[in-house]
């Protein structure tokens, strides 16, 4: 087994290298553009005592290539975005950056691909993804939420994966999945996020969707983080294993209710009373038609109740989605997908006008450990589109208790977002966003460095489109950061001016 740990440019063009030929005789598309842009920021330093104005220059390139044939396909949105805030200007200008890092970046790419195979027909299949984007090192101080990185507490990470699987159809009685997956992420931030691999196994023998009333399945599963030793932690490994039967009965067209019974044996740092024994889950599914899905149902596992609910519903222009469930989750996933789900670009995920990629609306913050979580979390959206516009509402409360000792933090995010034609050449966006970080510090911890804090974002802009390939863009920006803490707190006003070009 070889992983290419410390160059994660060279791993990601390895993996990009492994796509399948089938690939290469498909219909390929390929977009691109560059947007420059200027802001003038009435505190650069994100500070409470010292605000400095500052005009900053940023130019961004992306890259779009999808290709889809009959047995592969592709996906890749690329960008990189370079801006003037070099580390020495920042200290010039008194910006002061946390002990996170001593070196504050200039440059933050952004990739998301993915790629999909068919190596023998019926048989064998390979995925592989890749990840590389910017998040919050310590969600409790200021900085992070912007590419600009101008007090040290922006992370950019690599995460890249291949998972390779056996999916084999038995006529109408079962299915076969045998999937295998290797996955590695690296940080720039690595004295205080550790870099990790993740080795996993699942083993899934289920009846056939429709076969009979009675569904059935025999599951196992097996994963192993490794997470490297940094200045402020040492190494250390967590295993889950599990193996579960999963049982449903069809009542009628509409009407669902199913549960699962199996043991797991875990391996990781606790001070919880146990670390694994046997779990259950029960519950019922409503599809009354092709537009509406709820799931719900509650178990036990060995941390406790473990209750959950899925709601989606979609009806012509709109469309809705709620979660809710209570489980077990490593920090690298909260930190890289929220809730450990891939950013696919979800209908009720605002889109910034500009560049089209999702806008963050929160979900992936999260305290440092490199035990397990507890994390108990609830998400909604909702999607509008009307006749000339559109609207989008999105919701996020994540509750987690670190399994390590037992402290706990707090994360809430509520952001509306409204974009709206004014006229043929005249488009107009304005979102709103409230934040709020809670901590409650387990045996030994303190919560002194930081403490409880609460954000408000809030955005206008306009865009006129100069031909079919450029776009001008004005916007204007206003944050306001309370926080127990005097030093994590402040206000800041900015107007950015983007130039939209199309290739």
């Amino acid at each position: 087994m070889i992983i290419l740990r410390k160059v994660p440019w060279i791993r990601l063009a390895c993996l990009a290298s492994a796509l399948p030929l089938p690939v290469l005789g498909a219909q390929w598309s390929i977009n691109s553009g560059i947007a420059p842009e200027l802001t003038y920021t009435d505190n650069v330093c994100l500070s409470k005592d010292n605000k400095q104005s500052e005009a900053i220059a940023l130019v961004s390139s992306n890259l779009r290539v999808a290709a889809k044939g009959r047995r592969a396909s592709f996906d890749m949105r690329a960008s990189i975005e370079v801006n003037n805030l070099s580390d020495s200007k920042l200290e010039d200008l008194g910006c002061s950056a946390s002990s996170i890092t001593n070196n504050r970046q200039q440059t933050l790419p952004r990739l998301n691909a993915s790629a999909n195979a068919e190596l023998l027909e019926d048989w064998l299949y390979v995925d592989l993804l890749a990840n590389v984007d910017q998040n919050q090192v310590n969600p409790f101080i200021p900085g992070g939420g912007d590419s600009l990185n101008r007090t040290g507490n922006t992370n950019t990470f690599t995460r890249a994966s291949v998972s390779p699987y056996i999916l084999r159809r038995f006529e109408d009685v079962a299915t076969l999945e045998l999937r295998y997956t290797q996955d590695r992420e690296t940080n720039t931030a690595d004295v205080a996020l550790a870099d990790s691999s993740l080795e996993s196994g699942i083993l899934n023998l289920r009846s056939n969707e429709g076969a009979a009333a009675l569904s059935w399945g025999l599951q196992a599963n097996y994963s192993e983080v490794e997470y490297e030793e940094t200045a402020t932690q040492g190494a250390q490994t967590n295993e889950l294993a599990s193996a579960q039967l999963n049982l449903g009965y069809q009542l009628n067209r509409y009407w669902q209710i199913n549960g699962f019974y199996g043991e797991e044996d875990n391996d990781f740092v606790s001070t919880l009373d146990e670390n694994d024994g046997d779990f259950w889950d029960v519950g019922f599914r409503w599809t009354p038609n092709s537009r509406t899905f709820v799931d719900l149902g509650t178990g036990e596992r060995f941390f406790g109740s473990t209750p959950r609910a899925s709601i989606t519903h979609s009806y012509r222009r709109s469309s809705f989605t709620a979660d809710y469930s209570r489980g077990v989750i490593n920090d690298r996933d909260i930190r890289t997908f929220g809730g450990g789900q891939p950013q696919t670009g979800n209908p009720v995920t605002p889109l910034d006008p500009i560049t089209g990629l999702p806008i963050d609306s929160g979900g992936n913050e999260v305290s440092t450990t490199t035990s397990p979580i507890i994390d108990e979390r609830f998400s909604l959206g909702y999607a509008y589109q009307f006749r000339r516009g559109s609207l989008r509402l999105s919701a996020s409360h994540s509750e987690q208790t670190r399994t390590e000792d037992q402290g706990e933090e707090t994360f809430q995010s509520y952001s509306i977002f409204v974009g709206r034609d004014l006229s043929r050449i005249l488009k107009f966006n304005a979102s709103l966003r409230y934040s709020e970080s809670e901590t409650n510090p387990g045996a030994g911890q303190s919560s002194s460095l930081a403490g409880d804090n609460e954000t408000i974002f809030a955005s206008l802009g306009v865009t006129r489109p100069i031909n079919s390939d450029i776009d001008l863009s004005l916007k204007y920006e206003y944050v306001s950061r309370e926080a127990d803490e005097s030093f994590n707190e402040y206000d800041e006003n900015s107007v950015t001016l983007t130039l939209q070009v199309r290739f």
